[in-house]
């Protein structure tokens, strides 16, 4: 009888050797599911490494926490500095979501009444509560560029440039990498080299950017941004929720020296293993190999990250083919989008992205629903896709029009997509 591995070489190179055996399985399509961006799409071989990785914590947690963990977090931390071109892994954490890093940031900054945040109208929901929050407890200035109707870089830029030079105490811009609603590139190198010419730090929310575009074009360091913070779950088919958070604090000292409290935002003193991860239910407590004894270590999942390391290697074997078949659903959508309602006002028309924001028949919907107010309708209709068509699609509002967002991820998105129409062709 073949004994099982025993000591923690003997494990290590067992899973090594089971992560390389998986067959490479594609991930399952819906035609429902048309909200890729929001939640992802895990590969069905990172549900598979998740459980052996359970199942050896499970067995032997003292060797699983104490000597496991920290060397796959490392390798999976290296990938993904590989990813993102970031050279320097020091300025690079793990963090559990996007969110938590930015919150953590936006709390570390020595904010004084009249201080200026500046960020586009796209930002998320929860940015938006946390810069409201601010505005009340430490009376700052929060300043919302607005996007218009199918922006070019060149436009976006140019609002920015315009704002940032009229307005003076700025000690922040934060925005979006790709937004969400609506679905936009934003031109991340030039307002970053503006802001630095400025001496103003720029915070990036990067949640969708990992996996949706060729990493070629990817580049964290060449940005020259201040704070760069991403997740991987939603376009690297690794699990909810593992994400990153990049501070140059090299580029920090130059154009805010002293203004942010870098103990608080990366703990570096009390570091004894930087691969670990920000927790996001105690701000401020870094987790740092067993600060806290190994059996509260113990409570705390790893797999989500140390999975990481397979997922970046199926994204950059896949990206190309990816890029390809996202272009083709591009095209696809724009020409039934049309032939459908006639619209051909789309967000982000000149980059290919794998999220579409589309203008939705608003004038019809109004004359078909009790109430011509959007944000009402926007209530009505999508738990009506959802609970009797089964289609899960987000919409929203964006000035005088209803819109939706669709996602790709496989061959069944488009079929996806006309079952929508042909819902929404019912409903108004």
């Amino acid at each position: 009888m073949e004994s099982s591995p025993t000591t923690p070489e003997d494990i290590l190179r067992d899973y090594y050797a089971y992560e390389s055996s998986l067959p490479l399985t594609p991930k399952p399509s819906s035609p429902n599911y048309l909200n890729t961006a929001a939640f992802g799409s895990p590969y069905p071989t990172s549900l598979t490494l998740n459980t052996r990785l359970l199942e050896l914590c499970y067995e032997q947690p003292m060797i699983y926490h104490r000597e496991l963990v920290p060397k796959l977090m490392e390798r999976s931390k290296k990938s993904v500095c590989s990813y993102l071109k970031i050279s320097d892994v020091g300025k690079f954490r793990f963090v559990n979501s996007v969110s938590t890093a930015i919150f953590r940031i936006l709390e570390s900054g020595n904010w004084k009444p009249g201080d200026v945040v500046v960020t586009s109208d796209c930002i998320y929901h929860s940015i938006k509560d946390t810069l409201l929050s601010l505005s009340h407890t430490h009376k700052i200035k929060w300043l919302q560029i607005k996007t218009p109707p199918n922006p070019t870089s060149t436009i976006i830029f140019s609002n920015f440039e315009r704002v940032l030079g009229e307005t003076k105490n700025v000690k922040l811009v934060l925005i979006d990498s790709i937004s969400s609603k609506p679905s936009l590139l934003f031109p991340i190198p030039q307002i970053s080299r503006l802001c630095t010419s400025l001496k103003i730090p720029t915070l990036i929310d990067a949640a969708h950017l990992p996996g949706s575009l060729l990493s070629s074009k990817i580049d964290v360091e060449s940005l020259g941004v201040t704070f760069f913070v991403c997740t991987f779950h939603k376009w690297c088919g690794t699990l909810r929720s593992a994400g990153g958070m990049y501070v140059d604090v090299e580029v920090l000292n130059v154009v805010a020296p002293g203004f942010w409290d870098l103990k608080r935002i990366i703990d570096t003193p009390s570091l004894k293993n930087p691969n670990l991860y920000l927790d996001a239910g105690e701000p401020g407590f870094l987790t740092d190999y067993l600060t806290k004894g190994l059996y509260d270590e113990s409570t705390r999942g790893y797999e989500n990250f140390i999975i990481l390391d397979h997922c970046l290697k199926r994204v950059l074997e896949d990206e190309s083919k990816f890029e390809y078949d996202v272009r083709g659903f591009r095209e696809e959508v724009f020409r039934i989008w049309k032939e459908a309602f006639g619209r051909e006002d789309f967000f982000g028309r000149e980059e290919n992205l794998p999220i579409i924001s589309l203008l939705l028949p608003t004038s019809r919907l109004k004359l078909k629903f009790p109430t011509s107010d959007l944000k009402e309708i926007k209530k009505i209709l999508t738990p009506k896709l959802w609970n009797e068509y089964g289609i899960e699609v987000p919409t929203f509002v964006w000035g005088d029009e209803l819109c939706v967002r669709i996602s790709y991820w496989g061959e069944k998105t488009i079929e996806g997509v006309r079952k929508l129409v042909e819902v929404l062709n019912l409903i108004c």
